[in-house]
């Protein structure tokens, strides 16, 4: 075995220890490899020529009076201060009190909506950044392409365009006309200010306040046509599904009008928002529908065109099932059913196609989701790829041959 004393390793010059003489430090038996200062020498050359000299850095002085810490360039001391100092830079200023009321009555109307806040919302007072073209500034969130309006003074961005202060009446005939965007992003508060949610308008909103007609969820009971059609609204804007239920609705509503219950903790919100929405404790209160048509079959979404479900989530529903398929040749009812329900999906998209027509129009995509969807996958706003899908799941219902079940 071999001695360790003789060991050092490659030092300067690949010397080795006082442990012993190192041409001495063979193994015991065996001709096993040996040690020697000439093989050491060349073990450190050979190791020494895979790195280059120029990566060698030399050691910087230290700074008497300061043992431990080392000399730091000046420019780079200047970074730290001009860093130092922007972070003491001032707030937003001070908003006058009238100003400040503005602000948070629309802001109350974004986040609460009720009847009869049309008016007030076309004749508020919006910030909004447009470049030289007069196209309006967008921002990427996730997936979604949206063009930021606020409410703030301060809410615009500093490095960005100038701000301008438009009513509602002007703003939204302009919203409703960009199509490169997937809707509008509302900033509560002053730039920078994360501690409140974005509220979100989609297309068929933006489309409606521009017509003069407030279609956001709450402005008015959602006029739903069956209690099919209920569900499956609240299928596809995913809320709470723990001990749902349509419940008669309370207060000033219509007679015969329901409202969604639901007893867990979420994130569901009476207005769209982005990812990373912080859940409330429930219970969930959902919004009143008036029912068109309430002895409609069980499952059937109604006579008639939807008003209130969004044609782009819609359609991403109908892509998130289009792996499914009839798992045997005799199936059971169950299997049938679901085969019939995404049928009737397809049909409901089919009807807001206007006749003539090849494609959803923007006015039926009432969400920024279902617009963003639908950017990134246009080919789903065809009505050829919906005729597929109906003949697909129709088959799948009708064709098949039932099993006893």
């Amino acid at each position: 075995m071999r001695d360790e004393d003789s060991w050092s390793g490659v030092g300067d010059g690949g010397s080795t220890s006082s442990g012993g003489d190192a041409s001495s430090s063979s193994g015991e038996s065996g001709g096993g490899w040996s040690w020697s200062e000439a093989a050491g020498e060349a073990a450190g050359q050979a190791l020494g020529s895979l790195f280059e000299p120029s990566t060698v850095v030399p050691s910087q002085p230290i700074p008497s009076g300061s043992p431990e810490t080392p000399l730091l360039n000046p420019a780079i001391m200047a970074l730290f201060t001009a860093g130092a100092a922007g972070t003491t830079q001032a707030g937003p200023p001070a908003l006058d009190a009238r100003t400040l009321a503005e602000v948070q009555a629309l802001e109350a109307l974004l986040e609460q909506p009720a009847p009869g806040q049309l008016a007030a919302l076309l004749d508020a007072r919006w910030y909004v950044q447009r470049r030289e073209e007069r196209r309006f500034e967008t921002v990427t969130w996730g997936f979604d392409h949206l063009i930021r309006i606020c409410t703030h003074p301060a809410g615009p961005y500093d490095d960005g365009p100038p701000a301008e202060v438009l009513d509602g009446r002007t703003l939204f005939p302009l919203l409703a006309a960009e199509e490169a965007a997937d809707g509008v992003a509302v900033w509560l508060g002053p730039a920078g200010d994360y501690a409140r949610e974005a509220v979100y308008l989609g297309p068929g909103i933006l489309r409606g306040l521009a017509a003069g007609v407030d279609r956001r969820i709450g402005a008015a009971p959602l006029p739903a046509r069956t209690r099919a059609e209920i569900e499956l609204w609240m299928e596809i804007t995913q809320f709470p599904w723990r001990d749902r239920e349509l419940a008669p609705a309370s207060g000033d509503a219509p007679p015969g009008a329901v409202q969604a219950h639901s007893s867990m903790d979420s994130a569901w919100r009476p207005y769209e928002t982005g990812a990373g929405t912080a859940t409330r404790p429930g219970p969930t209160l959902g919004p009143v529908f008036t029912v068109e048509q309430p002895d409609a079959p069980a499952g059937y979404p109604g006579d008639g065109r939807t008003e209130i479900l969004c044609g782009g989530l819609l359609a991403e529903y109908l892509y998130d099932k289009a792996t499914w398929h009839p798992p045997t040749w005799f199936i059971s009812r169950e299997t049938r059913r679901a085969a019939a329900k995404l049928a009737m999906v397809a049909t409901e998209l089919l009807k807001l196609i206007p006749h003539g027509e090849d494609e959803l129009p923007r006015g039926v995509i009432l969400t920024v989701a279902g617009a963003s969807f639908l950017r990134r996958r246009p080919e789903y706003r065809a009505r050829r790829w919906m005729h597929t899908m109906f003949e697909r799941y129709h088959r799948a219902a009708t064709h098949w041959m039932p099993s006893i079940r």
